[in-house]
């Protein structure tokens, strides 16, 4: 994915269910998913090396 799509996608985004959420829960749920990448960071090497394996 591109700047301009995933500027594109932003955009709809915001017209979707994103727009429901106020900041907080914008934040929180922004939060949940950065704690999520870092606790499997492991998991993200693999996988772009091609040698991740679900246990």
């Amino acid at each position: 994915m591109d700047v301009n799509q995933a500027v594109l996608a932003a955009k709809a985004a915001l017209n979707g269910e994103w727009a429901g959420f106020n900041v907080e829960q914008r934040v929180d749920m922004l939060y949940a998913v950065a704690n999520e990448i870092t606790r499997r960071f492991d998991d993200f090497v693999e996988a772009q090396m091609g040698r991740y394996s679900p246990s």
